[in-house]
């Protein structure tokens, strides 16, 4: 499937991909290059708390509830968040109604006029989602472990926090209005469209709204550069936080892997699913099927520009984190076994053939989902510096998976799987002391 792509003169870049069904709907990802790696100490949390502005009116719209009636009278799907690495707003509508949306979407990020009285009232409401995001304990641990896993980076603050919200101080209004004039900028911008309609008409309509006519005027020194630096380290990382109210135990065990480009990153996804893919993942059946041990098992995988990580949690009964009763081993030895399997004896080539299987299915099954694509494209070209440099969604799995050999796995996981690149955390009400926690690490060479 051909992916064509436009820079206009005011810098605004534009991807388009066709979409593979004949509905007549357009996906629009509005990528700002900007998130909260970007920001400075005191401006923590600015990049949430700008995403959150743009819906507050516009020199066209000063009203935001018009705003809304503007997507709901047409039954549009309207949204944003922001991560990391950038900020993306989200149209999703009838043919028909493309410029219409276009010109909105334009107008707010690019004119959003921060009435001195909304920004108080949004900041409160901030301020609620973040204490709202304190009580949710698996934020927290994986808050925990990225600090961890990304220490000294860029990446190792989260995107927003109760913490950077403080009352006595918040941020002042000026810095504030000054990062999003620095940022939302047209040509700090990527738009990602996947549409029934042709890429001619994609082009005709973005360039007769505002988004595309407006020129980039950038006010102060616009955002802080990224540093990908990691903090070296030379043994397992440990964390045990205590806290009310957790009656059971969090656990991730995460490990600094590989950049967006390296190859490995592919490798990774396969051991991935190896290992919680389907419900025959290794760790699935070891803990869930085999020993009833957990009530959930997770592998998470990230890859930014130059680092990235691979990182296991669950959740337990407390009783049963170092022993299941007379049973024997509990949760965090049997990881640990696992792991040291993993490292002595690698994957079987049962174990890889169905990962891969796995993996072609589901890459198949996205292709058809013009949402994931429109997501795919803006975010590769947003974190590269040229389009050439992106790889079809379609042709992930033949160029990149398809290649990959059971061989080469065990390879990977002596890399990857390391004392030195691993980080432990913890979370209960009450834990067993780092000793007892240190010791379950011991036989992982």
């Amino acid at each position: 499937m051909q992916i064509r792509h436009h820079t206009y003169p005011n810098g605004l870049r534009v991807i388009y991909e066709p979409s593979k069904t004949t509905v007549p709907l357009t996906y629009i990802y509005l990528y700002c290059n900007v998130g909260s790696v970007h920001e400075p100490d005191n401006l923590r949390g600015v990049a949430h708390f700008i995403e959150h502005m743009c819906f507050k009116g516009t020199r066209r719209i000063s009203n935001p509830k018009d705003i809304f009636i503007e997507y709901d009278k047409i039954g549009a799907e309207f949204n944003a968040f922001t991560i990391k690495r950038t900020t993306c707003y989200i149209v999703v509508c009838q043919n028909d109604y493309v410029h219409n949306c276009l010109s909105i979407l334009g107008d707010m990020v690019l004119n959003s006029t921060f009435p001195k009285k909304e920004y108080e009232k949004e900041f409160a409401v901030v301020v609620e989602e973040n204490i709202d995001d304190s009580n949710d304990f698996q934020d927290i641990i994986y808050e925990n472990s990225d600090a961890l896993v990304y220490k000294g980076s860029s990446y190792e603050h989260p995107v927003d926090s109760i913490k950077y919200h403080p009352k006595e101080t918040p941020p002042k209004y000026e810095d504030v209005l000054q990062f999003y004039h620095a940022c939302y900028q047209p040509d700090n911008m990527v738009m990602s469209i996947v549409s029934t309609m042709s890429f001619r008409r994609i082009q005709n309509l973005v360039s007769s709204t505002l988004i595309a006519k407006q020129k980039s005027n950038r006010i102060g020194a616009g955002p802080l550069s990224i540093c990908h630096e990691i903090a070296p380290q030379s043994d397992i990382q440990f964390q045990l936080q205590t806290k009310k109210g957790v009656t059971n135990t969090l656990l991730t065990l995460g490990f600094r892997t590989c950049g967006m480009d390296s190859p490995d990153k592919y490798k990774l996804e396969l051991l991935k699913t190896i290992l919680i893919g389907g419900m025959s993942g290794r760790l699935f059946m070891l803990l869930r099927e085999k020993h009833g041990l957990t009530y959930g098992i997770e592998v998470e995988t990230e890859y930014h520009e130059r680092v990235g990580d691979f990182t296991i949690f669950t959740q337990t009964d407390s009783a049963k984190l170092l022993r299941n009763g007379d049973a024997g081993r509990g949760v965090l030895p049997l990881i640990v076994d696992c792991i040291c399997d993993l490292i002595s004896n690698g994957v079987t080539k049962k174990e890889f053939d169905t990962a891969k299987g796995n993996q072609k299915g589901n890459y198949i099954l996205q292709q058809a989902r013009d949402k994931d694509r429109a997501e795919y494209n803006g975010l590769e070209w947003i974190m590269r510096d040229r389009v050439c440099d992106i790889t079809s969604y379609d042709d992930v799995y033949t160029k990149y998976i398809e290649p990959i050999k059971h061989s080469d796995m065990k390879d990977l996981i002596r890399n990857y799987l390391t004392r030195d690149r691993m980080t432990v955390c913890l979370l209960s009400e009450k834990l067993p002391s780092l000793g007892r926690i240190q010791e379950s690490f011991r036989k992982i060479a």
